[in-house]
């Protein structure tokens, strides 16, 4: 190997041609040579840059181009630490991890080259989504496998995050609608069950007043099945199960006539009662509306946090 003026020429000794020219292209002479044996490259210099590149093929490793004109260098003997003699007050000092480690005497610069490393690949994916095997079928993604939209990583995929934000909002309407499926079966099947239970648990209805303990028993049911409790339950409850009202179903004289004309008196103060029951069934029903819309808004809530 030698230098003629702008050229480096790199020999096999079992030739007279060069198998390798190089130069840097900056009209410049080449000032210094020095070869990396550990990792094969070639450390050429001219008064403004210094350029590494591979000895068998010239490819490029890595250039520095300091600012100010170059005298000469010195390459710590394995590693990564390269010094400049410059027309410049300061001596000027690279460390380059990939040439070779730092030597004993600044370790430490291993671990900021280190930390460098971690922010550089942790804005690699700044504009994608990790996405599961398992999310990627959800989504239906699976025709962006094997495109640059999406990268294999570990147990997933990163996905592009326009594709994601896309295929998420088709996925959240699917889930909601779902989500409503889902609790109207359970709901159905709720009813189902009270209903069943209702026919096997009926209460047999006595033959004195059949209206009303009918009436009666609706009105404990239909409370019990809202997990409410008022007084109107319990009145209900007490006229069915004690004992001191049972004459009020097995004694014929307390037969209720709605044709007579005592019963025709009790008609305003029944209204009434009537009124008041139907508020009450409608605040149930009101606040059962409410429990909906409350478990639908958490719904949304977890979505918008997930993403």
């Amino acid at each position: 190997m030698h230098f003629i003026w702008l050229l480096i020429l790199l020999y096999d000794i079992r030739s007279s041609q060069p198998y390798l020219t190089k130069t840097h292209n900056f009209g410049l002479p080449i000032t210094r040579l020095e070869f990396a044996s550990n990792q094969e490259v070639v450390l050429s210099m001219d008064g403004r840059a210094l350029k590494i590149w591979n000895e068998h093929n010239g490819q490029p490793f890595t250039s520095i181009e300091p600012g100010s004109d170059l005298n000469d260098f010195s390459h710590y003997q394995n590693s990564g630490i390269i010094f400049f003699a410059n027309d410049d007050p300061k001596i000027k000092q690279y460390f380059i991890p990939a040439l070779g480690p730092a030597p004993k005497w600044c370790s430490h610069l291993e671990s900021i080259s280190e930390e460098l490393e971690i922010d550089n690949n942790s804005n690699v994916y700044d504009d994608f989504k990790f996405v599961t095997r398992t999310q990627m079928d959800e989504f239906g993604l699976q025709h962006l496998i094997g495109t640059n939209a999406a990268r294999a990583y570990m147990h997933g995929y990163f996905i592009e995050m326009k594709a994601y934000t896309k295929a998420r909002g088709q996925n959240k309407l699917s889930a909601v609608e779902e989500y409503r499926e889902r609790k109207l079966k359970e709901k159905l099947e709720k009813e189902r069950q009270v209903s069943f239970v209702k026919r096997t648990t009926s209460v047999i209805l006595p033959k004195v007043n059949r209206e009303l303990a009918s009436r009666l028993q609706s009105d404990v049911s239909f409370i019990e099945e809202s997990g409410e409790s008022s007084k109107m339950n319990n009145s209900s409850n007490y006229l069915l199960t004690d004992q001191r009202f049972s004459g009020l179903f097995s004694d014929p004289d307390f037969e209720i006539v709605e044709d007579s004309e005592q019963y025709k008196q009790l008609a305003p103060m029944m209204k009434k009662l009537e009124v008041k029951k139907k508020k009450n069934e409608k605040r149930i029903e009101e606040k059962e509306r409410n429990i909906q819309n409350e478990e639908m808004t958490e719904m949304d809530d977890d979505n918008e946090f997930s993403t």
